[in-house]
């Protein structure tokens, strides 16, 4: 992409009045070829036999200082960019801790709450076994979607009702 649509509207480099489409076309192919610029390459790329237009237009538009004013712009924006991707990369990095801390977490609380649905199954088989209160069913059932929201959240999905009783193996 060239910096030409997206640079400021007042850039030297930036169509002028004095710039004929000709000469415009001319001129960005003369600044995109960068440190390699000639007028003869410049002119060849346009289909002209020579360079004399091309020299012509160079020195009446001063193509030499606004190709270096849009080199030197590219090279800021360059380092600048290069610093929003290396921001972004460290971004990236907290935001990938950040999920790593939420699924361990969520597959710990998982893991109590299906403890504690395991222990109220088995005192629920046993003969005269305590009862079990319908806060305490609750409390981990609780736990336990709370546990599988917060993963399914941090990984950016939605389960269905349909895998979450895969999950549990409940028919």
């Amino acid at each position: 992409m060239s910096g030409f649509e997206h640079s400021p509207h007042d850039a030297p480099w930036r169509r002028q009045e004095i710039d004929t489409p000709a000469s415009w076309n001319a001129f960005k192919h003369y600044a995109m070829c960068g440190p390699e610029r000639t007028l003869d390459r410049t002119a060849h790329a346009i289909g002209h036999k020579n360079n004399r237009t091309c020299k012509d237009w160079s020195s009446k538009k001063q193509w030499v200082v606004r190709a270096d004013a849009y080199d030197t712009w590219l090279m800021e924006r360059g380092d600048r960019d290069k610093k929003h991707a290396e921001d972004i990369a460290a971004y990236g990095k907290d935001l990938q801790t950040v999920y790593e801390d939420t699924m361990r977490a969520s597959q710990a609380l998982l893991k109590i709450s299906i403890n504690e649905l395991v222990k109220m199954q088995k005192r629920m088989n046993e003969d005269n076994g305590p009862e079990i209160k319908l806060h305490e069913l609750t409390k981990a059932i609780t736990t336990a979607l709370r546990a599988i929201d917060t993963s399914s959240s941090a990984r950016g999905t939605l389960l269905s009702v349909d895998a979450i009783q895969s999950m549990f193996k409940v028919q």
